[in-house]
């Protein structure tokens, strides 16, 4: 949605507003690698730039996604975008500072009358604009000005590897929108991640660091057949960074079984990310997002190479690239309550 805030000379400055995503719920293991798609399902991968300008905007963003379209017509994906802006002259100077200004968003859609309509995912991050010396921080669309057009929200393309689409249109008051959309089919969806591959990765991951992990603490959700969404509860060191946090079924089962005292350390933020599986090599996407606010707090990527080890590759260099410390599982201690 859109808000629109007079800024006392009698000029409007239209800014985009969206909804915090909640963390994703656990899902099932999708199997281990596999060099051919399911019966009727197609893989697709592409492109999606524009540029948008007028009112307090100028900004570009750059999309790579990745999608399977099932023999239903159903398109479920992923898509890795980054959003860059340039000062914009509206009275004075004007630029404006996306906290993170790149991140993974959801692609979903059909395929109608062979053509691909897609939709876009709309995350909400903060961001700062400084304008005429002065600087104020709001949660506003990543996308913005882009959503405006209804092509960007709702990119159409025809189902031909190769094929092309493009627009150009101006919205109220004057924001100038253009943008391009391509895709290309791929022969394989190759290795699909998998719940049981994730786990040994970040279990490796934290070993080589030293991080005593607890017994279970991933969650996954599978988002397309070489995707999948994962997240790992962690709550605050006492020396900074965030410790590592078992799931709430996990705490739950170990003090039912006498194992562990109560209460427990809970964890108040999410190590969340999406893994993603194209052209023969892994991209692993993390972040860690404040369950209170919804602010997304830290953010980096790791790359690796094919399986059977780039899984593990791309965990471990996501993790080091993390500008804060994930630490050991470190349980409360006291006398266990009898049962």
């Amino acid at each position: 949605m859109s808000t629109v805030t007079s800024l006392g000379w009698g000029t409007l400055l239209i800014v985009l507003l969206a909804s915090v995503a909640p963390p994703i719920a656990l899902g099932k293991d999708r199997g281990h690698c596999d060099v051919q798609p399911a019966a009727g399902q197609q893989c697709w991968t592409g492109t999606i730039k524009a540029h948008g300008q007028g009112n307090v905007y100028n900004d570009t963003v750059s999309m790579d996604f990745h999608f399977t379209v099932g023999a239903d017509g159903v398109v479920t994906g992923k898509a890795h975008a980054k959003m860059t802006n340039a000062p914009q002259q509206f009275h004075c100077t004007t630029t404006r500072a996306r906290t993170p200004d790149e991140l993974d968003v959801a692609v979903s859609g059909r395929l109608v009358d062979n053509e691909f309509v897609l939709k876009l995912e709309e995350p909400v991050v903060p961001t700062t604009f400084t304008q005429c010396g002065q600087s104020h921080t709001i949660p506003t669309a990543f996308f913005a000005p882009m959503p405006l057009a209804l092509d960007f929200k709702n990119p159409k393309v025809p189902a031909k590897d190769g094929a092309t689409n493009s627009f150009d249109v101006v919205v109220a008051p004057e924001i100038h929108i253009t943008g391009s959309i391509e895709v290309h089919q791929v022969a394989s969806c190759e290795c699909e991640p998998s719940q049981q591959m994730l786990q040994v990765a970040f279990d490796r991951a934290f070993a080589g660091r030293g991080i005593a992990t607890p017994g279970q603490y991933l969650a996954t959700q599978s988002t397309a057949r070489d995707s999948m969404n994962y997240q790992i509860a962690v709550g605050s060191g006492l020396g900074g960074g965030y410790d590592l946090v078992p799931t709430s079924d996990e705490t739950v089962s170990q003090i039912e079984k006498g194992n562990l005292p109560y209460p427990q350390p809970a964890g108040h933020s999410l190590l969340l990310g999406s893994v993603f599986y194209i052209d023969g090599h892994f991209r692993v996407n993390m972040r860690i997002d404040d369950l209170a606010t919804g602010a997304i707090l830290y953010t980096s990527k790791g790359d690796g190479g094919d399986c059977p080890d780039g899984l593990d590759v791309a965990v471990a260099s996501a993790l080091a690239n993390l500008p804060v410390s994930i630490n050991s599982y470190a349980p409360a201690q006291g006398p266990v309550q009898p049962h």
